[in-house]
């Protein structure tokens, strides 16, 4: 398989990358992640109003706040019983990285990029007839 551009990571940074060169007309891009989609990812799994900001911008926001759980305040408890209240002038979202991810995955391919799971990447080899390519288990 060949393509234009290969990113190897489907995590937010990944797809946001993709996405992106899609919004700008790049084709040809590949998206690779080793694990199998959807996938479970432990994870703090909140997004900031500012990451709302960049999820507007990749035209995954609205979606994004549909599954989401709106959050105004967090309350932190340490080991020993002492609390800690955090609030924003602005709302925060919480959202399985599990279906967060798969939300970007799902709109990277919605504007054209091919995405392939379960592809460990090992290494890259550089060849001056065929360019840059993508050494994986398989």
């Amino acid at each position: 398989m060949t393509a234009r551009v290969v990113i190897i990571g489907a995590g937010p940074g990944g797809c946001a990358a993709a996405i992106e060169l899609a919004q700008r007309g790049v084709t040809d891009v590949l998206l690779l992640d080793r694990a199998r989609f959807p996938r479970d990812k432990t994870c703090g799994s909140a997004i900031s109003p500012l990451g709302l900001t960049v999820l507007a911008g990749l035209g995954v926001e609205s979606e994004v706040r549909r599954h989401a759980r709106t959050i105004h305040s967090l309350l932190l408890t340490t080991p020993g019983g002492r609390r800690l209240r955090l609030r924003g002038g602005e709302a925060a979202l919480v959202l399985l990285r599990k279906e967060f991810d798969q939300l970007l995955v799902d709109r990277a391919r919605a504007l054209g990029v091919s995405f392939r799971d379960g592809v460990q990447v090992t290494g890259l080899m550089r060849e001056r007839e065929r360019g840059t390519r993508v050494r994986s288990g398989d």
